[in-house]
C-alpha cells in the first residue's frame, strides 16, 4: 500500500545508541514510522554523558531515517572539563574501561559522576565550587545548555525538508520550552508526549523555588498550546486534567511497545512442565522506594520447600542493583541453598527479550510508590505475556494493567498466600484468564499505529 510522504521532526536527547529505557518509545517511532509513510528526522544530542550505550541500535534504523545532533555540554565540571578537551568521563566510555583489577574503583566513580550530574541542586555548602555547581544546575532541568543549539538545528532543518509536524518528548522540560518555541517560529504542529507526569508532585520538580515556577510555566503552556498531548499512562489523564483542566479530546494514552522485529523468541506453550528451577527475573534499576526485604524472604521461604528451588536474575545496571540487593539480602536468612541469584549487567535488548521468555514470571516491586506509571519492565512483560509477582499500590496504573491482562499475582503479604502464588506460576494455571488481545496493545506495531492515528488527525487538522 502506497502512502504519501508526511515529514516529521523528533526531538530528544535520548536516542541511539543509547540505551537508557527512556529512549526506546522515541525510538521505536522513528524505527516504524516509514512503513506509515514518514520521512522522519531526529534531533537528539551529541554527547552520552550518563547512560550504557548499543551500537547495534543504529543499525537497527531505516536508511531512510535521519539523526541530527546539536552540541550538548552538560552542566556540570566533568561537561566542562570534557568540552575544554578532557579526559573522555562519560559513563560509557568509564565502564569500557572496566577491568577484573579496577572494576570496583570504576564502578564506584561510574557511581559518583552520575550522581553528580544527575543531583538537580547541591545542599547548600559553602564555598565557590559549590556555588558554581549550584549556578550552572539552577535550571528545570540538566539539558538547558543543549536548548539554543537544538533550537537553530531544528529550525534548519524545518525550513530546509519542509517538515510540518514535530514530536517533543518529555522528561525533560527543555524539551517543552523547544517545542513551544518551534511552534511559535515555524508555524508547525507540536505533539507533546509525556513519559512522566510532569508538574505532579516533587519526584519530577527541583526542589528551588525559582526552578519549580518555571517548571509549571513551560508544563502549563505545552497544555494550552500543543496540538495533541499523549500520556505513556492512563492516569497521566487524569492528573493532566486535574492539574491543567486540558479537554480530554486533546489528550490520549499511548503505551510503549516491545519491539515486534525482536518477538519471535515467543513461546505460547502453557503446558506443565517437568519439575525445574522456578526461574523469576527482574529488570531494569533497583531503586531506592524498593526498600522492602519481603520479596527475598518470600522466594527463600518458597525454594526451601521447593523441589527444584529458585533462580532469580536481576538483570540492569549491576553497579547500582548489586550493592542495593546485597544490602537488603544482609537482614533476610536464606533459609535454603535452593535459592540463587544473578546479576546480570545491562545486556542489549533483543538479547534481554530472550531472558524474559527463558523466565517462568517477573517481578514488580514499588510498593506504594510510583503508582501512576507504566513500567518499562512491566510493558516487556504484558508483551510477552508473562504472570509477574506484583507488589504494587491496590490503585495504580500496574495493577490495573495487570488486573486486565491476566498476569497479575499480586503479594498479600501473607507468606503462606504469596507461597501459592509462587507454585500457580510452576502449574501455569495463570494462563486460563490471560486476555491476549490486551496484551498485544503492548507492541511497538500498536505504538506505532496509535501515534499514526494521532499524528495524521493534527496534521490534517
Amino acid at each position: 500500500m502506497q502512502h504519501n510522504t508526511k515529514k516529521i521532526l523528533l526531538i530528544t536527547p535520548y536516542f541511539a545508541p543509547q540505551s537508557h529505557a527512556a529512549m526506546f518509545r522515541v525510538y521505536k517511532l522513528a524505527k516504524y514510522l516509514p512503513e506509515h509513510g514518514y520521512e522522519v528526522h531526529v534531533l537528539t544530542v551529541d554527547t552520552n554523558y550518563l547512560y550504557n550505550e548499543d551500537p547495534s541500535l543504529m543499525a537497527g534504523l531505516p536508511e531512510s531515517v535521519k539523526v541530527h545532533t546539536a552540541r550538548y555540554i552538560e552542566p556540570s565540571l566533568r561537561g566542562l572539563r570534557m568540552a575544554i578537551g578532557g579526559q573522555d568521563r562519560t559513563f560509557y566510555a568509564l565502564k569500557l574501561k572496566q577491568t577484573s583489577k579496577n572494576n570496583a574503583a570504576v564502578s564506584q566513580q561510574l557511581i559518583q559522576d552520575g550522581n553528580d550530574s544527575n543531583k538537580k541542586r547541591e545542599s547548600n555548602k559553602g564555598g565557590k565550587v559549590a556555588a558554581f555547581k549550584r549556578f550552572m544546575s539552577d535550571r528545570p532541568d540538566r539539558l538547558w545548555t543543549w536548548y539554543r543549539p537544538a533550537l537553530k538545528q531544528a529550525k534548519h532543518l524545518i525550513e530546509t525538508h519542509r517538515i510540518s509536524l514535530i514530536y517533543t518528548t518529555s522528561a525533560p522540560y527543555t524539551t517543552l520550552k523547544m517545542g513551544k518555541a518551534l511552534q511559535a517560529s515555524c508555524g508547525v504542529k507540536w505533539v507533546a508526549d509525556f513519559r512522566d507526569p510532569l508538574g505532579y508532585g516533587p519526584r519530577f520538580s527541583s526542589p528551588r523555588l525559582k526552578a519549580q515556577r518555571e517548571e509549571q510555566r513551560l508544563v502549563k503552556e505545552a497544555m494550552q498550546s500543543a496540538d495533541h498531548i499523549v500520556g505513556l499512562a492512563q492516569s497521566y489523564h487524569y492528573i493532566f486534567k486535574d492539574l491543567y483542566a486540558v479537554d480530554s479530546q486533546k489528550m490520549r494514552f499511548i503505551p510503549t511497545g516491545a519491539d515486534d522485529q525482536y518477538m519471535q523468541y515467543r513461546n505460547n506453550d502453557n503446558t506443565v512442565q517437568k519439575p525445574h528451577a522456578l526461574s523469576l527475573i527482574f529488570i531494569g534499576e533497583f531503586l531506592d522506594e524498593y526498600d522492602s526485604d519481603y520479596i527475598f524472604q518470600l522466594i527463600s521461604a518458597y525454594a526451601a520447600e521447593s523441589d527444584a528451588g529458585v533462580v532469580l536474575r536481576i538483570i540492569g545496571r549491576e553497579e547500582v542493583n548489586r550493592p542495593r540487593v546485597e544490602q537488603l539480602l544482609s537482614s533476610v536468612e536464606r533459609t535454603s541453598s535452593k535459592f540463587t541469584i544473578e546479576f546480570i549487567d545491562h545486556l542489549p535488548q533483543h538479547v534481554l527479550y530472550q531472558y524474559i521468555e527463558q523466565a517462568d514470571a517477573g517481578i514488580l516491586i514499588p510498593g506504594e510508590s510510583l503508582w501512576f506509571t507504566n513500567f518499562a519492565k512491566l510493558v516487556d512483560y504484558l508483551a510477552f505475556k508473562k504472570p509477574v509477582l506484583a507488589d504494587v499500590a491496590k490503585i495504580s496504573e500496574a495493577r490495573s494493567a495487570l488486573a486486565e491482562a491476566g498476569l497479575g499475582l499480586f503479594l498479600t503479604g501473607d507468606m503462606d498466600k504469596d507461597k501459592s502464588l509462587l507454585t500457580s506460576v510452576t502449574t501455569r494455571e495463570y494462563g486460563k484468564a490471560v486476555n491476549h488481545e490486551y496484551c498485544r496493545q503492548y507492541l511497538a506495531s500498536s505504538q506505532v499505529s496509535a501515534f499514526v492515528d494521532v499524528f495524521d488527525r493534527v496534521v490534517g487538522s
